[in-house]
């Protein structure tokens, strides 16, 4: 099974190829300056990387929020506009979740907090059950909250051993904020700290094998909140 993932939702955004159960391909890039028809190119050189061609993608699969309102749609656009368009499945992926899997892998926690700067003054939050072995479960869906309000959003979650990521972990007095509440805080590894989307394309692989697939018609991105109008 052959699967190209994009995700544009964060800065922090690319395409991933994946054939059979292997990561073969990822190109970063940065999402907040690109457009559709440029992540599009950087698609066609993974494949061609790989010597394959589009009509051997058995599924499309994207992020699909949240995050940017403008990076969203783009991978998500994508992703439906060539599963519509060459007949294949499509799968969707919470943003968030991939980069709690990408956080948790093979750290010692229980937890990972994944935020965004949702600009506003605002941050998209989400906590996820973690371990070892990667993401394990959704705590706290996201949600769009004050920085200040962290704690409140935490709840009785708040004590437990968390890493922090995303760009919002890096907003100036958020971790100050989580730390007159608890001192089990901490920021991810660098590496692991942003958007990849080669985690999108292994929860995209992981969820087509269990035939969680989507109907392009009914896809549609996750927004916390409407665009600025």
């Amino acid at each position: 099974m052959n699967i190209l993932a994009f995700d544009t939702a964060t800065p922090s955004g690319g395409a991933a190829l994946m054939r059979g159960g292997r990561l073969c391909g990822v190109i970063a890039i940065n999402a907040a300056r690109q457009h559709s028809a440029e992540c599009l190119d950087l698609a066609a050189r993974l494949l061609e990387a790989e010597g394959i061609t589009w009509e051997t993608i058995d599924v499309f699969a994207s992020g699909r929020g949240p995050g940017s309102f403008t990076g969203v749609r783009i991978a998500m656009t994508l992703a439906k506009t060539l599963a519509y368009s060459k007949g294949r499945r499509l799968v969707t992926v919470c943003s968030m979740q991939a980069m709690a899997a990408q956080a948790s892998a093979g750290e010692d926690h229980d937890a990972t907090l994944v935020l965004l700067d949702a600009r506003r003054g605002e941050l998209y939050a989400g906590l996820y059950g973690a371990g070892p072995q990667g993401w394990s479960e959704v705590i706290i869906p996201p949600a769009c909250v004050a920085p200040d309000s962290l704690p409140e959003f935490l709840g009785e979650h708040v004590k437990r051993r968390m890493l922090a990521c995303g760009e919002g972990a890096l907003v100036d007095g958020v971790l100050a904020t989580l730390g007159t509440v608890s001192a089990n805080v901490s920021l991810a590894r660098e590496d692991r700290r942003f958007a990849s989307p080669a985690s999108v394309a292994l929860l995209a692989y992981e969820a087509a094998r269990r035939g969680d697939f989507v109907e392009v018609e009914s896809a549609v991105p996750v927004y916390l909140r409407a665009p600025l109008g």
